[in-house]
């Protein structure tokens, strides 16, 4: 974890004294940004045969629209994380302050 951005966190399912997910979040502009980074983990996760989950919304937040995704890693043979959740979370990490940057110029 300490290799990771501080926003991931490790999710506990019911009844498992282990951390079964490993979870980010990333706040868009808007919902095509969001897709185009959503479209990119995808890339990430098929050159590396890892696959998180992906979400997309866009929800109503106080009186006004917030786009979201969601990425949650695991692996499903063992039934919680193994290495490669870590290291794709690495890699989306790089990918996510890539993304960041060329929207904030």
């Amino acid at each position: 974890m300490s290799t990771l951005h501080p926003q991931w966190e490790l999710v506990y399912e019911e009844g498992s004294g282990n951390p079964n997910i490993l979870r980010r979040s990333f706040v868009h502009e808007n919902f095509m940004i969001g897709a185009t980074f959503i479209q990119k983990i995808a890339a990430i996760a098929f050159v590396n045969n890892h696959y998180p989950s992906l979400s997309l919304v866009r929800q109503l937040n106080h009186k006004s629209w917030k786009v979201m995704s969601s990425v949650d890693c695991r692996t499903e043979v063992l039934g919680g994380l193994s290495y490669n959740d870590f290291q794709i979370a690495m890699y989306i990490d790089l990918e996510a302050d890539r993304h960041k940057n060329l929207h904030d110029e």
